[in-house]
């Protein structure tokens, strides 16, 4: 085709081996993000607000919670008496806190002999405790507050589950033979209490509560067995045995 017939070809029209041209190849980086923008724009600052509130939503909500928090705390620190303890566990019902505040409640009636009321309030504080540390306390508390009250049937019953619990803490575990071990010989049952001290002493041999087990053996062979021990609650022994 000589170069007459090419170019009466495209004065007429024919663009039959022309290569089309995309008109966006010809413009800039800038020029193709503007036309972008301006097809896009409503979408893309719609987008942007939602995600700003999502954002100021999520900072507003955990600044409350960590506000409400750090007042929680404050008012447990600032609970110093028992009243005050009870009012917090009733007005903080929700809060693990609660459980706490309980206990020490329920360690108080223990400390000064209100066995009944320290038998209802053990069980109020270990529902709300999670911790085994503390949750294995509210054990021993309420099973010991048990034995000293007319329910002290199922008082050692409760000690014994508990002795007998192979996940609960081992501290735990030897402290519920020794009381039901001193219970025992208090109430003049040498045979039941030598048994008790056998199986604390099976578990664990060198233990504290196995040497204070060791003396209330040597009482049990004098024939000089103690009448009633007070005995603690906390989940280590005193660093002497308890006076009879």
């Amino acid at each position: 085709m000589s170069e007459n017939t090419i170019s009466t070809a495209a004065a007429k029209g024919d663009d039959r081996n022309l290569v089309p041209v995309d008109p966006a190849s010809a413009l800039s980086f800038e020029d193709q993000a503007l036309i972008i923008w301006k097809k896009q724009r409503t979408f893309i600052v719609g987008t942007l607000i939602a995600v700003a509130v999502l954002l100021i939503g999520w900072f507003s909500v955990r600044g409350i919670q960590d506000g409400r928090e750090a007042g929680i705390r404050e008012a447990f620190g600032q609970a110093t008496t028992i009243d005050a303890k009870r009012a917090f566990a009733r007005d903080h019902s929700d809060h693990a806190l609660a459980g706490l505040a309980l206990l020490a409640v329920a360690d108080d009636s223990y400390a000064n002999k209100r066995y009944e009321d320290a038998a209802r309030e053990y069980p109020s504080a270990a529902a709300k405790l999670n911790d085994p540390l503390l949750s294995g306390r509210a054990r021993i508390g309420e099973g010991a507050a048990n034995l000293r009250t007319a329910q002290s049937a199922q008082g050692e019953q409760q000690l014994t589950a508990l002795a007998e619990d192979a996940t609960a803490l081992m501290a735990y575990r030897l402290q519920a033979w020794y009381i039901l071990a001193s219970h025992a010989a208090g109430a003049g049952d040498s045979a039941k209490a030598r048994d008790m001290i056998g199986r604390l002493k099976a578990l664990d041999p060198a233990s504290e509560w196995a040497g204070l087990a060791s003396q209330l053996q040597v009482r049990l062979d004098a024939e000089s067995p103690p009448t009633a021990l007070d005995i603690p609650v906390e989940p280590m022994p005193p660093s002497s045995p308890p006076a009879p």
